[in-house]
């Protein structure tokens, strides 16, 4: 359904916080809230949108045997990380 009002309208979102503008244009109004907004004097940086702006994909740890050991916080840079769609269709 969002992809299909994506198509309908335009939608924007900012390249500095997380604003989403849905609409003919982004707004003049001076309130970005991104870190060092001040150098812009608080204006947004408008950019087209893409679905993953919107609805922001999930990731999950993949574990190789869920009845394993469970997994060590040190090593979570070693453990691969997957989309949650991925890892539904692996373990199937």
């Amino acid at each position: 359904g969002a992809l299909k009002l994506m198509k309908k309208y335009s939608v924007r979102v900012c390249g500095y916080c997380p604003e989403v503008h849905v609409g003919p244009s982004g707004h003049k109004a001076q309130n970005c809230g991104a870190y060092k907004h001040q150098q812009r004097n608080g204006q947004h940086g408008w950019q087209a949108a893409v679905l993953d702006d919107l609805i922001p994909p999930r990731y999950v740890w993949h574990v190789s045997d869920v009845n394993g050991a469970p997994l060590q916080s040190a090593l979570r840079s070693f453990y691969g990380q997957a989309p949650a769609v991925v890892e539904i269709c692996v373990r199937g």
